[in-house]
């Protein structure tokens, strides 16, 4: 009887033993899959931000090669100013080495009187 009463407590441990394992088996597969949600929910959020990231760069770069254009138009008709300012001095030597009269200098705003030791030289290059 001894034997009967120590194989139905293996048998107890072993039936409890096992029921311990699957319920351990069964808590890992859930957190296996919470874990699988959770890493499949980062990679749609980094792929948006990623997505986001790509969509503001190519519009950052169709910016900055629109001010490109704008500033190289600018760069142009300063360089056509400069080039007609410099042959207008060239065609008229008395008037493009007199001193520029202060009141056309102030007009054309380079500086005041009281800063004339900062501002640029009046008498044309």
């Amino acid at each position: 009887m001894t034997k009967y009463v120590i194989a139905a407590l293996v048998a107890v441990a072993a039936f409890l033993g096992l029921l311990a394992w699957g319920q351990q088996g069964h808590s890992a597969a859930r957190e296996a899959r919470q874990n699988a949600k959770a890493i499949a929910t980062q990679l749609e959020v980094t792929q948006g931000a990623l997505r986001l990231s790509t969509e503001a760069a190519a519009l950052n770069r169709k910016l900055s090669e629109s001010r490109l254009a704008v500033a190289e138009k600018q760069r142009k008709a300063n360089e056509a100013l400069r080039k007609e300012l410099d042959r207008a001095l060239k065609d008229n030597p008395d008037w493009a080495a007199s001193p520029v009269p202060d009141s056309v200098w102030d007009a054309l705003g380079p500086g005041t009187a009281d800063r004339a030791e900062s501002a640029p030289s009046r008498t044309p290059r």
